[in-house]
C-alpha cells in the first residue's frame, strides 16, 4: 500500500469548498478532498520506515488488487479492491510529477523525520523519498490492470 488511511471516522475525511470557489446554488467549482489524522498512515506501527517499506502496494500485482487485511483488525471495514488501469494510470500520472524537492518538503513539513520514535536513518528525508519512489515503481510495474468483469 502507498498510504493506509484506515481510521475512517467522518471527521477524518471530507469534501470542502475553498474560499472563492463557491458556485451558484450551493455548488463548489473546485471541491477538495481532505484527509486528516494520518497518524497510522504508514502502517500499524505509524512512522516506522522499515515497516512501510515492507508493505507492498499490491496484494496481487497481476490483478491490481489492493488489500488492508494485513493491518490491525484484518483491515476492519475495508474489503479488497481491484484497481482499474485508468485509476492506476491517473494516480501514477500525479505521483510521477512530484519532484525530489517537493517530496523532501512533504516529508520534512510533516515532521516525519523528527519524531522521537524514528530511527537515525529515518531522520534523513532522502530515505523516505527513496521508499516513496519504490512505491510509485510498484504502481507503475503493476499494470496494465485487467478489465473488471
Amino acid at each position: 500500500m502507498l498510504l493506509a488511511h484506515w481510521d475512517n471516522k467522518a471527521e477524518n475525511q471530507r469534501l470542502v469548498c475553498p474560499p472563492g470557489a463557491e458556485g451558484p446554488d450551493d455548488t463548489c467549482m473546485r471541491p477538495l478532498a481532505i484527509m486528516q489524522d494520518l497518524g497510522a498512515t504508514f502502517g500499524p506501527t505509524k512512522v516506522d520506515l522499515n515497516n512501510w517499506r515492507r508493505y507492498q502496494v499490491w496484494a496481487d500485482a497481476r490483478t491490481c488488487r489492493v488489500s488492508m487485511k494485513s493491518l490491525p483488525f484484518g483491515g476492519a471495514t475495508f474489503p479488497d479492491r481491484q484497481i482499474s488501469d485508468a485509476g492506476r494510470l491517473l494516480l501514477l500520472g500525479w505521483l510521477e510529477q512530484l519532484s525530489d524537492d517537493q517530496l523532501r518538503d512533504l516529508f520534512e513539513g510533516s515532521r516525519i523525520t523528527s519524531f522521537d520514535q524514528v530511527t537515525a536513518a529515518a531522520r534523513n528525508p532522502d530515505v523516505w523519498i527513496a521508499a516513496f519512489k519504490e512505491k510509485v515503481k510498484q504502481i507503475r510495474d503493476g499494470g496494465p490492470c485487467p478489465t473488471a468483469s
